[in-house]
């Protein structure tokens, strides 16, 4: 008898577990804070690292881009095996429900749509995305469907 108590003792423990991880809250990304303290999340073997993301990119004499928001993505891989970074999986859901998503690659001399990225093993490379409009806060940061972030100022 007391075997059984106590293994149903164990297995009230181990779902109280199960279900406390799987309603954690999502984590928080606050844009104020990026200068200081970057934001890193991992997605099977991907270290993602957001380091600067602006609500509006403004249009001047030698800036050419949209009026949407502006991110800068840092990608690391420290597995032995080459991982898959699609930009296409990657959106914000603001707080009026806009899907905003990652429109341009910005490269030096200009911007190209946002294509598959292999990082290779043990590499880092840092990518720039121009977003389809501007980010109104609070909004949610998801990749592959699967939520990464609360995004608060």
């Amino acid at each position: 008898m007391n075997k059984t108590i106590c293994l149903s003792i164990l297995v009230v423990i181990a779902l109280s577990a199960t279900i406390a991880v799987a309603q954690s809250p999502a984590s928080v990304l606050r844009t104020s804070e990026l200068r200081k303290r970057p934001f890193n999340v991992e997605v099977g073997g991907l270290q993602i690292t957001i380091t600067k993301l602006d609500d509006r990119v403004y249009l001047g004499q030698f800036i050419t881009d949209v009026q949407g928001g502006y991110m800068i993505l840092r990608l690391e891989n420290a597995t032995s095996s080459p991982i898959t970074f699609d930009p296409t999986w990657m959106a914000f859901v603001d707080k009026e429900g806009k899907q905003i998503i990652l429109t341009y690659e910005r490269r030096t001399r200009g911007r190209v749509l946002p294509t598959e990225i292999r990082v290779l093993p043990n590499a880092k490379i840092v990518m720039r995305y121009n977003l389809s409009e501007p980010l109104k806060l609070p909004s949610k940061l998801y990749y592959r469907e699967e939520l990464l972030a609360d995004v608060m100022n």
